[in-house]
């Protein structure tokens, strides 16, 4: 994030990371249901 409190990724690649932060934190947690 720059001082204005903006990411400088593009809103897509913003999408893609967020994507990839949940499923890591999706790995982290126990196994339910499946």
């Amino acid at each position: 994030y720059d001082d204005a409190g903006r990411h400088p990724l593009p809103r897509a690649a913003k999408a893609e990371v967020a994507r990839g932060i949940v499923a890591h934190l999706a790995g982290l947690l126990p196994a339910r249901g499946r």
